[in-house]
C-alpha cells in the first residue's frame, strides 16, 4: 500500500526552484490581474455582471495550466548544496 502511495505523490511532486517559483508567482499574479480587468470590462460593456463570474474562471485556468505544471523553465537554477563535513571524532575523558 505505501508503494501506491509513494508512487502517486512522486507523480504530482513538480520540482521547482527558486528563480522558476518566482518567475511562476509574477506569471500567477498578471495572469490573475489582467484576467480580474477584462472579465470587469467585459461584463461592464455587455451591461451583464454575470458574466464576471463566466469569464474570470477562464482566466484562474489559465494560470493553473502556466503555473502548475513543472516546465524546464522553472528548473533552470537548480540550488547546490554544500556536503556535510564529515563527523570529528571527540575524546572524552572521566
Amino acid at each position: 500500500m505505501d508503494f501506491i502511495v509513494t508512487s502517486i505523490q512522486e507523480k504530482l511532486e513538480f520540482p521547482i526552484d527558486l528563480h522558476g517559483q518566482r518567475i511562476a508567482e509574477r506569471a500567477l499574479w498578471a495572469i490573475l490581474s489582467l484576467g480580474g480587468i477584462v472579465a470587469l470590462l467585459f461584463a461592464y460593456l455587455l451591461t451583464n455582471l454575470s458574466l464576471t463570474v463566466y469569464v474570470f474562471p477562464l482566466f484562474v485556468s489559465l494560470a493553473g495550466l502556466v503555473t502548475v505544471p513543472s516546465f524546464a523553465k522553472y528548473n533552470e537554477h537548480p540550488l547546490t548544496f554544500l556536503k556535510r563535513p564529515p563527523p570529528k571524532k571527540i575524546d572524552i575523558e572521566l
